[in-house]
């Protein structure tokens, strides 16, 4: 994953490994580029719109 859009009132979480696994990432805000830190190396994603996770 190179860029996300989070729609206003949602979170995202990115994890490192799968099943939640590693280093973690949380954003309420949009990015165009995650920067090299997490450029390609996002194995799971889960959104948080307010009402519980939607994966």
């Amino acid at each position: 994953m190179s860029s996300f859009k989070v729609k206003r009132g949602c979170t995202i979480t990115l994890w490192e490994h799968i099943d939640r696994g590693g280093h973690h990432f949380r954003s309420s805000r949009s990015y165009s580029y995650v920067g090299s830190g997490w450029n390609d190396k996002a194995s799971e994603a889960e959104c948080d719109c307010g009402g519980g996770a939607n994966y």
